[in-house]
């Protein structure tokens, strides 16, 4: 499906339900204090809610984005059993991107501690690595740098219930009576694959130097009940990198035993972008056991390299670096 299709297929099937651009600016609440837990349906005096919740984790650059009927068990819980994994899936692209969680931009070493890349307030990122190790791979020719990060071990069942617990934090409290059955699965403590296949992520890599500058997070919902196709969609981008899922919705099971094809929902740096065509991914996050050994190989361009003699010959250690 080319991208005018597309531009049809959303047009014309969905609506945006809710939308946010978040960078600075003051708080943004949602939600009511002391109102019924939008997760577990408690209230007051049995549940508590002392704690400022983040709709969307800090991690990803969402300072902004309160949700006030989030209590305190749910907000540990999350925290505790899916916000970990999703950090670590994303912190190569938060890094690259300069996204800025709690306190700072989030430096990556390999995991045997020969590769660096930081990036500290003003200055240009640093990229630390022996020519001889696999991390680091140079082609002169095309003047291009290519890092192989290594992302965290992660479960990526956790990965999607993360993001399902994202579009669960915007949309409207009324709209969940249609995602009893997701807002069950995103509580329960164990990894299992739960009710909605496919567990699909549409991953799409925007060239150039940090495409999208703030967090921007859209809900879109199928305009018709009849029509078989997902009914709710996130997406959420930030920096180089869009993530788009399917909302599991309890107006899916309709879709029980069908098959259609995921379509990327358009975005505007597909036409006219001067860094190049995004690269679009289908990532299958059905797994429930740690992925350990993922290698995630992004390509930097570069005008020139210049050998740095002070560092030459030196360890990490010498160098000034935490080991």
């Amino acid at each position: 499906m080319n991208l005018e299709e597309r531009i049809n297929y959303y047009s014309n099937g969905y609506k945006i339900l809710k939308a946010y651009a978040l960078g600075k600016g003051g708080r943004i609440h949602l939600g009511v204090k002391g109102d019924s837990c939008r997760f577990c349906g408690l209230s007051e005096p049995n549940a508590t809610f002392r704690n400022d919740s983040h709709a969307v984790p800090e991690f990803l650059g969402n300072h902004q984005l309160i949700l006030n009927n989030e209590c305190d068990e749910c907000n540990s819980f999350f925290s505790r059993t899916l916000e970990d994994h999703l950090d670590k899936y994303t912190r190569p692209y938060r890094t690259i991107a300069q996204i800025r969680g709690k306190t700072k931009v989030p430096s990556y070493k390999s995991r045997d501690t020969r590769a660096r890349y930081d990036v500290k307030p003003s200055k240009h990122p640093t990229i630390v690595a022996r020519l001889d190790e696999p991390h680091v791979s140079i082609n002169r020719e095309d003047k291009t740098l290519t890092y192989h990060f290594q992302i965290e071990p992660h479960i990526p069942v956790a990965v999607y219930k993360c993001l399902v617990k994202i579009g669960l934090s915007i949309v409207e409290k009324n709209e969940l009576t249609n995602f009893s059955k997701a807002l069950q699965w995103i509580r329960t403590p164990n990894c299992g694959l739960g009710f909605f296949a496919p567990l699909a992520l549409i991953k799409t890599f925007i060239p150039g130097p940090r495409p999208t500058d703030k967090l921007e997070l859209t809900i879109f919902r199928k305009k018709d009940m009849i029509s078989i196709r997902p009914s709710y969609f996130l997406l959420v981008a930030f920096g180089n990198i869009a993530f788009q899922i399917i909302l599991p919705s309890d107006l899916d099971f309709l879709m029980a035993g069908t098959k259609y094809v995921l379509k990327p929902i358009p975005l505007p740096f597909e036409l006219h972008w001067p860094y190049g065509s995004p690269k679009v991914d289908l990532v299958m996050l059905d797994g429930v056991n740690v992925v350990k050994d993922m290698i995630l190989p992004i390509t930097f361009s570069y005008d020139d390299i210049e050998i740095a003699e002070d560092y030459t010959g030196k360890s990490l250690q010498e160098l000034g670096y935490k080991i």
